[in-house]
């Protein structure tokens, strides 16, 4: 029978059921694959890269090959794995400021902001991107900017007006570079104006 055999799926993700396998194996005249949960299909030429489509569910599939020689003895099966995930990130909340949501700062220059409840089932949160804007949504003031995996960011050197209000937007990036839609923070005016007309009797 074969030996040496092994197969590999292209990546470690894959949002497409389509993948690409990589084969390898020393005496093999023929190759039949099959999906978990499936049947082995026929026996085909033995090549060392094939195009293959994986079973329609969601997570971690398996694609199973045996090798054949020429005479017809098989080898053990050998077999490869791979996250498949094609549905986005869930949103989760966004408050302005470094802890609890904040409603109003002094600051001109400075806008901070955390988030928590962003969720991936499959193959879970990679990266988060955030912005900040003058309308909820907007990126008038600082377009999208990678916040790596922190659930927390900060922009300095800002140019922010008195009375204005400024709001944070953020999205999820999963493992299988799926983006999410963004969640927007319910916004941060800046008061820069002491209290008047003050006293006290």
């Amino acid at each position: 029978a074969p030996t040496g055999n092994s197969i590999t799926i292209s990546g470690n993700y894959t949002t497409s059921t389509s993948v690409s396998l990589t084969l390898a194996s020393t005496g093999a005249t023929w190759m039949s694959f099959k999906n978990d949960g499936g049947s082995y299909g026929n026996y085909e030429a033995y090549a060392t890269s094939k195009s293959w489509t994986l079973a329609n569910t969601q997570g971690t599939r398996t694609v199973y090959v045996i090798f054949k020689d020429a005479a017809g003895n098989p080898a053990s099966a050998v077999n490869d794995t791979i996250v498949f995930d094609s549905v986005n990130p869930s949103a989760g909340t966004v408050n302005d400021g470094t802890g609890g949501d904040i409603s109003v700062q002094n600051s001109t220059s400075v806008i901070n902001a955390n988030w928590t409840g962003f969720s991936d089932a499959t193959s879970g949160i990679a990266s988060y991107q955030w912005a900040i804007g003058t309308s909820s949504g907007g990126t008038q003031i600082m377009t999208w900017t990678s916040a790596g995996s922190s659930t927390s960011a900060q922009k300095t050197g800002l140019s922010l007006s008195n009375g204005t209000t400024y709001y944070v937007s953020v999205k999820a990036t999963d493992n299988a570079s799926n983006t999410g839609s963004a969640a927007n923070s319910n916004g941060v005016a800046v008061d820069t104006v002491a209290p008047t007309g003050n006293s006290i009797s």
